[in-house]
């Protein structure tokens, strides 16, 4: 027997483990995004450097670009084994692999040209990776980062500028200008994808949310549905059965794959092959009775252990038969001429009913026939006491 009062609570904790594994791919799909980002950034940058369509960076630097390219390629592929093995820390997981992330490029832009790098474009990935993974709290923690890294890029970059020249405190304001550009375009996608990333988590809560009660709803109709005494058949319009109980089971003898293969008429021959109100009133008088509320009920004699099932005839009540009370009625849809509704026939054993009502009966006439008896005594005892008293004197 099912437990009502868990269902609640085991529903939350599916949908918590639904989210945690909703989770760990996500951060398994940007880890490898990662990976391959890497490999492809540094591939274009030996080709560029290779063929010198372009001078990115000093010759000297290939060594140190090279190195921080493998550290971070290592961390990226260590990260995604970490979290294969196990999801518990995947949020430290993924805050390790941003500040990983955010140090490489930080060290790139240094060695490929500081504020003027072509790879400052990478916080800005960085700042959607870490919407995507962490939400609003990732979005912020890279800018955070950023800040840092360029306010050191910029620091460094004004310690280089040599004030006795005349055009020194215009390539202040620039730096300072060009770093202050960046942190506001940063907050501003920070601001953007955060605010999006947590509508999108809070409408994955409430999908999750839902779909447990769904599920929740789903057994516990389940539940109800096999636990009633009565038995229950859903059917389309055509009379294809849909749904069974045990019930039904045990009150037709029949298994439930037995009955999903049937049609309603291979059970109740007098329902039309199409079921519709017109064709049910039209054999009203004949089988069925029709109720105030639009609920057609009809008797039917089943037996317990055999395969001929024949409708109620007669008022034979022997031990193997089973006298069922069905009572049908349309399900609707959404909508009144929604395709989706069907018919449901509710069956009550009503055998124990008619044998009392039976028995009732019986005793009723062995009743009425007691008053005749006793009347046609008095009356015939009437004249007999009066011959009695005249034979006496």
């Amino acid at each position: 027997m099912m437990n009502h009062s868990s269902l609640p609570h085991q529903a939350s904790l599916e949908s918590l483990d639904d989210s945690l594994i909703a989770m760990k791919q996500r951060l398994t799909w940007l880890m490898l995004f990662r990976v391959f980002l890497s490999v492809g950034i540094g591939l274009s940058f030996v080709f560029l450097q290779a063929t010198s369509l372009r001078s990115l960076y000093p010759s000297d630097s290939l060594p140190t670009i090279i190195s921080v390219f493998v550290g971070v390629y290592v961390c990226n592929l260590f990260y995604l084994f970490s979290l294969s093995r196990s999801s518990r820390y995947a949020t430290l997981l993924a805050y390790a692999q941003l500040f990983t992330d955010c140090l490489g490029s930080a060290l790139l832009i240094f060695l490929t040209g500081g504020m003027e790098s072509p790879l400052i474009f990478l916080f800005a990935l960085h700042v959607l990776m870490g919407a995507i993974s962490l939400y609003r709290a990732g979005a912020w923690f890279v800018v955070i980062l950023a800040m840092g890294a360029f306010s050191l890029l910029c620091a460094h970059e004004i310690s280089l500028i040599d004030f006795d020249r005349g055009t020194a405190f215009r390539t202040l304001k620039y730096i300072l200008i060009n770093g202050l550009y960046q942190l506001g375009l940063l907050s501003f996608i920070a601001a953007l994808t955060g605010y999006l990333s947590e509508q999108s988590r809070l409408a994955h809560l409430r999908l999750s949310f839902a779909s447990a009660d769904m599920k929740t709803l789903r057994r516990l109709n389940e539940h109800l549905l096999m636990s009633v005494h009565n038995g229950i058949i859903y059917l389309n319009h055509r009379g294809h059965i849909l749904i069974v109980n045990q019930a039904t089971e045990r009150f037709l003898s029949l298994s439930a794959k037995e009955l999903l293969q049937m049609k309603i008429q291979d059970i109740f021959p007098q329902l039309p092959s199409l079921i519709l109100h017109e064709s049910l009133e039209s054999q009203l008088s004949e089988h069925f009775i029709l109720s105030d509320t639009g609920v057609y009920s009809w008797e039917y004699l089943s037996l317990r252990s055999a395969s001929s099932r024949e409708p109620l005839a007669g008022d034979t009540l022997s031990n193997d038969r089973v006298i069922l009370d069905c009572m049908l009625s349309e399900v609707i849809g959404s909508h009144q001429h929604s395709i989706n509704s069907g018919w449901l026939i509710i069956l009550q054993d009503v055998t124990m009913r008619r044998r009392l009502e039976a028995k009732m009966s019986k005793r009723e006439r062995l009743a009425s026939l007691g008053e005749v008896a006793a009347q046609i005594a008095h009356e015939v005892r009437n004249p007999l006491a009066a011959m009695v008293s005249s034979l006496e004197l």
